[in-house]
This record gives structure tokens, C-alpha cells and sequence, in this order.
């Protein structure tokens, strides 16, 4: 019981130092100085189509697009399962919708078609977001599982599995300045087939059993809710690093890139993103 208490304290204690640590960081300040100075307004404009890809299509058949249609629309048909089979308008909505409704729990003041009257072109804190394209990808692929033997030997198993990607690009622009060349955004969110395995030692030699979780068509809408909430998150951050530049005194200081949960307090909220957690930045203005 002792080892668990005194476990516990140490654990509590190496959180509370690492809290502590956090909020005496320089970018800890820049993130305190914008959340209480800074107001930032953005008008968001959402894009109605999403284009459909098929990956393994275009693996298979570099020069599917001079085909005729007839035999196109065979080899679209024979190796996709899940594009068709929900509108444009569904998944735009969902994800639409989802990336509002987190934002406007931000420190930004958000705005959309229904209320852009309110929004101010002339604020040079005003920016105005654009999605311009949406992508949805479907591709399958093999996914290896291997286990040694002995020293000399080695188990190999391929499993193909069906994945499902939503790729957004992003246009941001100055809304005091709409005629620049926008900065370009782009993030994707994947969902794919689960498949958890092993090999088995059997009377007549060694086998791979698994169990997997295919996806299909009622994945398709929480993966624009989920994508939606994400990309939400790596705006407000993006936006929140622009602005912590303004912030940092001259010094030799390595500022690391930061995030700022928008469902979380104040207490656990600062983070360092990972770069898989953060926009990729396609052009510059």
C-alpha cells in the first residue's frame, strides 16, 4: 500500500513540475498574451464539392483517364466501395459544421453565412478562411505483420486493408487585404480497416489468424465530424503561432511550435504539437 501512496505522490509531483515548467515558459507568455489582447476575427466560407479518388486505381491503371468511359466505369465500380455512397452535401455539412462549432468555443470571434454582416473587412485582425477543395480518397494496401522465430528466422504475413481519406486545402487570406496571394493549408484525416493478428504454432506449422473491423458507409459522416473538430484545433494554433511571434522579446531562445487545447482549462490547455498534429503549409504570401 505504501509503494502505490508514495508511486502516486511521485507521479502527482512529476505533473505538477511539468505544469510549472510550462507556464514559465516564453511560449507559455505568448500564449497568455494573446488570449488576453488579441481579437481575432475570421470569416469562414465553405467549399460544396468534394472530389472522389481512387488511389488504387491509379496505381493500377496509370492511364485509367484515356480508357474509354465504358471500361472506366467498370474498374471504378469493381474497386470502389465507399465513395458513392454518401452526397457531397452530407459530408460537407458534417464537417462544416464541426469546424464551426469548435472554433466559436475559441478565443476567435467566428463568422459565417449567417452572421458576416457583423464581420469587419477593415480590422486588420480580420482574416477570411476559405475552403478550396475537398478531397476524398479511397485506396486499399497491404499492411505487413512480421515475428521472429529464432536468430535465423522470421514469420511474414501481408493483410490488405481498405482506407478512407478526407483531405481539406485551406485559402487564408487578410480580409483588409483579400487580393494577396492567399497562404494555403492542408490537412488530412484518415480512417481505415483494423486488423489485429498473430502467429499461431499448430500441429502442422505456423498460422496467421486475425480479426479485423472493416470500415463502411457509417463511418463515413463521424470521420467529417472528427476531421472537422481536428482541423479546427490545428486552425486556432496556426493562428495563435502567427501572432505569438509578435510576442517574443529578441533572445537566442528556440520558440517551439505551440497549441492551445479549446475544450481544455487553463491548467492543461498549453501544448507542444507534434508536426503531424499542425497545418502543412503549401505557399506563403
Amino acid at each position: 500500500m505504501n509503494k502505490k501512496r508514495n508511486a502516486l505522490i511521485f507521479v502527482s509531483i512529476l505533473m505538477l513540475g511539468s505544469m510549472i515548467f510550462k507556464s514559465c515558459t516564453p511560449e507559455y507568455y505568448a500564449v497568455k498574451k494573446f488570449r488576453e489582447s488579441t481579437q481575432v476575427s475570421v470569416l469562414f466560407i465553405p467549399n460544396q464539392v468534394v472530389f472522389k479518388t481512387n488511389s488504387t486505381i491509379q496505381n493500377l491503371y496509370p492511364n485509367f483517364t484515356e480508357l474509354p468511359q465504358e471500361i472506366q466505369d467498370t474498374i471504378w465500380n469493381m474497386n470502389t466501395q465507399l465513395l458513392e455512397k454518401v452526397p457531397d452535401s452530407s459530408i460537407v455539412e458534417t464537417f462544416y459544421t464541426s469546424f464551426l462549432n469548435l472554433l466559436k468555443e475559441s478565443d476567435l470571434r467566428v463568422y459565417d453565412s449567417e452572421n458576416m454582416v457583423g464581420f469587419n473587412t477593415n480590422d486588420t485582425n480580420a482574416y477570411i478562411l476559405k475552403i478550396a477543395q475537398m478531397e476524398m480518397d479511397e485506396m486499399k494496401q497491404m499492411i505487413p505483420y512480421s515475428q521472429p522465430i529464432d536468430s535465423e528466422t522470421e514469420l511474414y504475413k501481408e493483410v490488405e486493408i481498405n482506407s478512407l481519406t478526407l483531405n481539406v486545402w485551406f485559402e487564408l487570406t487578410r480580409a483588409i487585404n483579400d487580393t494577396a496571394k492567399p497562404v494555403v493549408l492542408y490537412a488530412s484525416y484518415i480512417i481505415s480497416d483494423v486488423v489485429k493478428g498473430n502467429f499461431y504454432n499448430t500441429l502442422s506449422g505456423y498460422e496467421f489468424r486475425f480479426k479485423r473491423d472493416d470500415i463502411d458507409t457509417t463511418h463515413i459522416l463521424p470521420m467529417s465530424v472528427n476531421a472537422g473538430e481536428m482541423m479546427a484545433q490545428y486552425f486556432f494554433n496556426h493562428i495563435l503561432n502567427m501572432y505569438a511571434a509578435y510576442y517574443r522579446s529578441p533572445s537566442d531562445y528556440q520558440f517551439r511550435y505551440i497549441g492551445n487545447y479549446i475544450l481544455k482549462g487553463q491548467g492543461y490547455s498549453f501544448y507542444y504539437p507534434t508536426e503531424n498534429e499542425q497545418f502543412t503549409i503549401i505557399a506563403k504570401e
